[in-house]
């Protein structure tokens, strides 16, 4: 009975494996081609907030402009009422002054001019003269106050208008201000990003360097590498995919599967990576070729260093340790330290 649970544990175990989508390559290189993928769209989206941003500073000095302008027109009516006003009040002044003297005088200095006239013909043009001259003192104030008056009206009506401009230059100095705070936070995730790329292209570089120190010194390798798994499949395969590299390939499998020597050669290195690699073995085949196999757990490795194995021999198991989302071998071929698609090898 117990023979036949682990046995269908297996086969659903083998399903899931097989399934396309099931992509597990989670190391440095995967790390690295996510922040790469990050920094194109944040990229992007500095691209697209700054041309938002430059729009928006263009409405808003073009506000500020409209503004400014009322501003100038409003100043100019306020000096033109101050001058106006002033004339005003001088001809008020005299004009109450001359009123005052004709109560004061009983509308005597008028009368004595009409009284001086030699015929009735004098007499009508002298009162035609006295109330023409009465008239034009009185329209000269009328116009002056007039004029006032209109343009008092004029300054209410430019005032209002730049009070409508008001609302519209805070809701740009808003959306500026949104947009800044916007292209700030991006730039900042940028910087973040770029700092985290270095920091992961230093790993992958010490990784690279670790390897390639590590040097047995002997040449047991037969140049054929076998496929490094009982099984398999390739889920990730090796080279740039939109822009990022990945050193190795991936082969999903069950847990606990076991894992082969490729070639034969001399044990050089192994090492734990929890954040990337997780433990990890790297066998010398001389000649300047290296394989490295990587996401196993410490107890599952069978091999030490400076053990000298054989092509087709256990060295350990599938893990999901490290960067990984799930049981897989992280398969990797150096020829002098340089990446190569172990698909090329492998027969």
């Amino acid at each position: 009975m117990l023979k036949k649970i682990l046995g269908t544990m297996l086969v659903i175990s083998l399903i899931l494996v097989s399934q396309d989508h099931f992509v597990l390559a989670t190391n440095d290189e995967e790390k690295l081609k996510e922040t790469q993928e990050q920094k194109k769209e944040v990229k992007q989206d500095i691209k697209e907030i700054t041309a938002k941003l430059e729009s928006e500073r263009k409405e808003l000095e073009k506000v500020q402009k409209e503004i400014h302008e009322i501003d100038k027109r409003l100043s100019q009516m306020n000096q033109d009422l101050s001058k106006n006003k002033e004339t005003i009040e001088k001809k008020q002044k005299k004009f109450k002054e001359i009123v005052k003297k004709m109560y004061l005088s009983g509308n005597m200095q008028y009368t004595n001019v009409l009284l001086q006239s030699t015929s009735i013909d004098d007499f009508f043009k002298r009162f035609q003269n006295v109330r023409s001259l009465m008239k034009n003192r009185r329209r000269v104030i009328d116009e002056y106050v007039d004029a006032a008056r209109k343009l008092e009206s004029n300054i209410k009506n430019v005032e209002a208008e730049k009070k409508k401009l008001e609302p519209l230059l805070k809701k740009e100095n808003e959306e500026v201000k949104k947009n800044k705070a916007l292209y700030d936070k991006h730039k900042k995730e940028l910087s973040k990003l770029e700092t985290h790329e270095k920091i992961t292209k230093a790993k992958i570089a010490e990784k690279n360097r670790a390897v390639a120190r590590a040097s047995s010194g002997t040449n047991y390798g037969t140049g054929v590498l076998k496929w490094p798994t009982a099984g398999g499949t390739l889920t990730s395969p090796f080279g740039w995919r939109n822009g990022r590299p990945h050193e190795g390939i991936d082969i999903g499998n069950y847990q606990g599967a076991p894992i082969y020597a490729a070639d034969a050669g001399t044990v050089v290195l192994t090492k734990s990576n929890p954040g990337g690699y997780g433990y990890y073995v790297v066998i010398d085949h001389g000649n300047g070729r290296k394989t490295l196999y990587a996401h196993m757990w410490s107890y599952q490795v069978k091999v030490s260093v400076g053990d000298r194995v054989s092509k087709g021999q256990r060295i350990a198991s599938v893990g999901n340790n490290g960067q990984s989302s799930g049981p897989h071998l992280h398969f990797e071929v150096l020829e002098n330290g340089v990446p190569k698609n172990p698909m090329s090898y492998v027969r």
